[in-house]
Order: structure tokens, then C-alpha cells, then sequence
């Protein structure tokens, strides 16, 4: 019985959807709760062929309009809006007009730039770019698994054996009764 399942697990078809699946993916990617985080993981899912320019950009812009104006920029960034800037109420009073979409929140004053806005717009299609390519190569990796479907549901009946196996032996162990 053990060999039959020792066997099941030793086909070369498993070897070939594992093959399959760590080519594509890179080991580091995990399950998040948080939307922002799961959108990152998703983006960077998989193997490395990008590079992260676009947080560098906004953050050094941010750099120069705070130098430029002599007052403290922040860069925040949500889903929902994406990127945009965070300035004190108290260190700008009155913002030049190159800020634009201004709102108060808080002791903020959140705004962005047409140039934000341009690296935004990029950014996002970036992602979406990104997000397309990670599905398709998703739709790789179950063609594979697919086409490889009777081993898998093998290994699937030698796990299920062996877990009752398991079951079976424990019960027999931790029971008052005298089996053999």
C-alpha cells in the first residue's frame, strides 16, 4: 500500500507542474489580507523582469517641490487615488498654483501635480500591464496542471490513503481496546 503511493508521488508528470510553476513564479510571493499588499504580490508574482522607477520618480519629485517651495511635501498613496501629496496645514497656508485638486483632510492639505498625475496614470497602467501579464502566465501554468490531470488526481487518492492510513493507526494507538 505504501509503495503504491510512494509510487504516486514519484511521477514524472508532478515533476513537470512543479517545473512549470517555479519557472513562473517566484518563491517569495504570499497571500495578504490587505488589498494593497495582494495588489503588490500580484504585480511582483512574477519572475523578476521589471523595476520599481515609478516610486523613485514621485518620491524625488516630491523631493524638488518641497526645496522648490520651502515647505515640507510627503508623498501618501491609496488605492483608490493612487498617488498624491501631503503638505501641512501650517507649513503652506496658501499653495502655489502648481498644486492642484487640493483637499483639507485633517491637518493636511492633500493635493497633487499635473506631473504626479501623468506618473500616476502611468502607474496604474503599469500595473494593469502587469496584472495581464501574471494572468496569462497563470493560464500557462493551469494549461500544464490541466493537461497533467490524471497525476494529479492520483497524488490527490495517495494523499487522501495516506491521511486515512494515519487516521486508522491513531485511533489504533490511542485506543483502550486491544486490536490485534
Amino acid at each position: 500500500l505504501l509503495e503504491a503511493i510512494w509510487l504516486a508521488m514519484k511521477q514524472q508528470a508532478l515533476q513537470t507542474i512543479l517545473d512549470a510553476v517555479t519557472e513562473i513564479f517566484t518563491e517569495s510571493t504570499t497571500y495578504s489580507k490587505n488589498v494593497h499588499a495582494m495588489r503588490h504580490q500580484e504585480c511582483f508574482a512574477l519572475k523578476p523582469n521589471a523595476n520599481g522607477m515609478m516610486d523613485v520618480i514621485i518620491y524625488r519629485l516630491a523631493d524638488q517641490y518641497a526645496e522648490e517651495h520651502d515647505m515640507l511635501v510627503t508623498v501618501k498613496e491609496t488605492t483608490t487615488r493612487g498617488y498624491y501629496l501631503a503638505i501641512p496645514l501650517d507649513a503652506a497656508p496658501e499653495l502655489p498654483a502648481i498644486f492642484i485638486q487640493s483637499v483639507r483632510s485633517g491637518r493636511f492639505i492633500n493635493c497633487t501635480t499635473e506631473e504626479v498625475l501623468s506618473l500616476n496614470a502611468r502607474a496604474q497602467e503599469n500595473v494593469q500591464d502587469l496584472l495581464l501579464m501574471t494572468h496569462e502566465r497563470i493560464q500557462e501554468a493551469i494549461e500544464v496542471a490541466r493537461d497533467r490531470y490524471d497525476a494529479l488526481a492520483s497524488l490527490s487518492d495517495a494523499i487522501a490513503l495516506l491521511d486515512m492510513c494515519h487516521c486508522f493507526a491513531d485511533n489504533v494507538a490511542s485506543s483502550r481496546h486491544q486490536w490485534c
